[in-house]
């Protein structure tokens, strides 16, 4: 649940940076065009060098930009998704991982929200 919440507060950040505040994600008007852009490119950019990030980029509902930055997100700040109750996950590792295979996109977060909480 915490990792949903997270996610979905990507979303309002992405509402309230938007052409079409407060929730405008939908409709084309996802982020203001520099913000997405960026993202873009560093999704792009992070796809050519490495290949889609497993558990996030090959999921069917991570296509999307903004879910895919999102989705990104809430890994970047907390660590992988499970539908597994108490599933454990080595928290540090994951992290390390994504920083090795998805720089661009880690570098794109911290750029915006400074480091990910220490785990």
């Amino acid at each position: 649940m915490v990792w949903i919440l997270i996610h979905e507060l990507m979303h309002a950040w992405q509402g309230l940076n938007s052409t079409n505040p407060p929730c405008g994600t939908m409709g084309g008007s996802w982020l203001r065009p520099e913000e997405a852009k960026a993202w873009i490119d560093a999704r792009d950019k992070d796809l050519l060098e490495f290949g889609p990030f497993p558990g996030l980029d090959d999921r069917e509902w991570a296509k999307p930009l903004e879910e895919n930055q999102a989705g990104f997100y809430s890994y970047w700040y907390m660590g992988p998704e499970t539908d597994v109750l108490n599933e454990k996950w080595d928290r540090p590792a994951e992290l390390k991982k994504l920083y090795r295979f998805a720089p661009n996109r880690c570098k794109y977060m911290e750029d915006r929200f400074g480091p990910p909480p220490p785990r």
